[in-house]
């Protein structure tokens, strides 16, 4: 394969696990600090 393609899909898998990761958290936080909001 050619080495752009890995870097830039290495780069897209990374940004996305980023971001659930980051979604996950503030769903975590909202749970703990006892706001349970529904958007």
């Amino acid at each position: 394969m050619n080495i752009k393609v890995v870097n830039f899909t290495f780069l897209f898998l990374a940004l996305a696990a980023y971001t659930i990761a980051l979604k996950l958290l503030a769903q975590l936080l909202e749970v703990n600090s006892g706001n349970f909001y529904k958007y």
